[in-house]
Order: structure tokens, then sequence, then C-alpha cells
């Protein structure tokens, strides 16, 4: 034989093609078990059940209020090209931030409605881990500038998760950004 490789292709097309005749789809289908387990309910157009909440995302604008002494927090907007900057507050979730705490014992607290956000040492016991800031080549006074602080939520519909509050700084005058609240329901 002058091709072996030939020939040998043509015998693997030959019983490709063969074992396709011998064996068609569908005779294939009816020796299929019976799959086990959970059966599958057929689909209705009743309302899918809403599986646990995990996640809590809570955005809005925030800027320095005229006295210096806390930050106000209100609704957040942004225009066509996605530039955030202050919303309309008119019937809209307010609040506000103080990072030295209401006692001004240096604990900070957010509040955004009914709900109370409490700062918590990233590191349990140490009060150095409270605020953890990054600044444009480590400059705390070029901005944008962010600040992370855990929190625990100590009131409102909240109540009893953790997370933490990113604060995105657009500008030292006036102090103005963006705060990203994220929180995990309790265990």
């Amino acid at each position: 034989m002058k091709h072996p490789r030939m020939l040998a292709l043509f015998l693997a097309i030959a019983g490709l093609l063969t074992m396709g005749l011998a064996a068609p789809a569908g005779a294939q289908d009816s020796g299929t078990p019976e799959a086990a387990g959970t059966p599958v309910a057929p689909s209705s157009d009743a309302t899918p059940i809403a599986q646990p909440i995990r996640v809590i995302t809570l955005v809005a604008w925030y800027q320095t209020d005229a006295s210096g002494d806390f930050i106000q927090v209100g609704p957040l907007a942004s225009n066509d090209q996605l530039i955030a900057g202050p919303g309309d507050s008119t019937n809209a979730l307010t609040g506000r931030a103080d990072f030295d705490g209401p006692e001004d014992d240096g604990v900070p607290e957010i509040t955004m409605g009914d709900s109370v956000f409490q700062g918590v040492p990233a590191i349990a016991g140490d009060e150095s881990t409270m605020f953890r800031w990054t600044y444009p080549e480590g400059d705390g006074a070029l901005r944008p500038a962010t600040l992370v602080i855990q929190v625990e939520a100590t009131a409102g519909p909240y109540q009893g998760f953790t997370g933490s509050a990113t604060f995105i700084s657009r500008s030292t005058a006036p102090g103005s950004g963006v705060i990203v609240i994220m929180l995990n329901p309790p265990e």
C-alpha cells in the first residue's frame, strides 16, 4: 500500500459514519434512565421566593458642615456623564458623620435617617486602627483621598449589621465626596 495514512484516515471516518448510522439519537434516548433526586417543578407565573439579603449598600454624598464640626450626609446625584455631586435633599434620607463622636470620645458616628453606625477598631482593642486613610503620594493634604472605617449599626433598621464606611473625598474646600456603607447582616 502506497499511502498507509490515507487508509487509516479512511477507515476511521468510515467507522464513525457506521456508528452514527447504527445507533440513531432516538434509539439512544429510549435507554436513558430516569433522573434520580428531587423532580424539577414546572415553571409557573408565581412570584419567586425572595432570597435572604446578604449585603446592604448605602451610597450618599457628603460635605463638611459650615461650622466644620461635622459632615452633612445626603442624597447623591450624577449627570449623564456619571459625574457625582449632591442630590436634591427634599424628601430624601439625610444624616451626618462626626469623626470625634457625639461624646467627643474619638469614636466616629454616622447617622442616616434612623440608622446609627459607630466606628470600631479594625484590630480589636487597638484604637489606632479606627481610621484607615489612603492619600495620593502619601500626603494627607492631597485629594482625592479615601478613609475607611469599620462600623457596626447600633440603631435603626440595620441594627446588628457590621461592615465598613468608605469616605472618598473629592476636594478639601469644602470637604466633600461620596460615602459608601457596605453592611453584612448578623450571622
